[in-house]
Order: structure tokens, then C-alpha cells, then sequence
């Protein structure tokens, strides 16, 4: 659905801007392998009424690029009129 709604390609062309979510900036864990100096955050994607739009987690690398394969992983989407959260699996009790 993200690629459905064009998130990326909207930023690209400037309909929407980006910005870190507060709070949620971290040093990347040395197990996913990024170079030293990798941040782990939130974006969100705003529309020009200041609306957001999208929410991704990102690894940025300290030259600028995107870590992890390059591409951010949704977690929040407003499209076609409804929103779509990921939901994280409930541990199983037993």
C-alpha cells in the first residue's frame, strides 16, 4: 500500500516533506551490521496542510543514504480515506 500511495514518489516530486519524529532517535545496534555512526528514527511524511501522511522507520547512515536495503519500512498510512497501521504479533501465552 505505501507504494499504492506513491509516498516516496510524492516526496520526490515535493508534495510532501519529511521530518524525524520526535523522540524516536537511537544509535542503530551494532548487530544489523550499518556503519558506525547509523541512526535508527521515525519520519513522518507531511502533505502541505502539515498533515501527516506517513510514518517509516529508517536507518540513516552518517553519509546521508539509507541503511537496511535502502528503503524505509512503513509502519502508518493514511490512504484512500482510511489509515493503516503495522501491527506488531502479540506473543503467545500458553
Amino acid at each position: 500500500m505505501f507504494r499504492a500511495a506513491r509516498i516516496e514518489d510524492r516526496l520526490a516530486s515535493g508534495e510532501l516533506t519529511i521530518v524525524v519524529k520526535r523522540g524516536t532517535e537511537r544509535r542503530a545496534p551494532a548487530r544489523i551490521g550499518e556503519p558506525r555512526g547509523t541512526v535508527s528514527h521515525a519520519v513522518v511524511y507531511l502533505d502541505g496542510q502539515g498533515r501527516a501522511q506517513a510514518i517509516a522507520h529508517e536507518y540513516l547512515r552518517p553519509d546521508g543514504s539509507i541503511g537496511a536495503g535502502g528503503q524505509r519500512d512503513p509502519k502508518w498510512l493514511r490512504y484512500e480515506g482510511a489509515v493503516w497501521q503495522l501491527q506488531r504479533p502479540r506473543a503467545a501465552t500458553e
